[in-house]
């Protein structure tokens, strides 16, 4: 003869190692998304480097990525295209091409 009360202890123990699982697969895709989202953050932005054409994005003004500043990686040096040279932002540029630029490494900063 069965013994009921075995049966609902272990109903009882599937359904928490089902519960688990649920949190887990919940926490697994969370995980995935935020991947996503960055993989298409970076499809969708150029890191900065000499000779990058860019833009501002207030004033529409393009020239080119002359050097970062100080190995700085939150300002650079712009060559307008009437040759006017100045330190920016980057926050402020964009590339020409409309893709958000990244900061650069401060080491390659250096090198630029």
């Amino acid at each position: 003869m069965m013994d009921f009360d075995d049966l609902d202890e272990e109903l009882e123990q599937k359904g928490a190692d089902l519960e688990a699982l649920a949190v887990q697969n919940r926490r697994d895709r969370e995980e995935e998304e935020k991947a996503r989202a960055e993989a298409e953050r970076l499809a969708k932005s150029v890191r900065m480097q000499a000779g990058l054409r860019v833009q501002n994005r207030m004033t529409g003004r393009t020239g080119e990525v002359v050097a970062a500043m100080d190995g700085t990686p939150a300002n650079f040096k712009v060559r307008f295209d009437n040759g006017d040279v100045r330190t920016f932002p980057v926050a402020k540029f964009e590339a020409e091409d409309g893709r958000t630029l990244l900061e650069v490494n401060p080491e390659d900063g250096r090198t630029l």
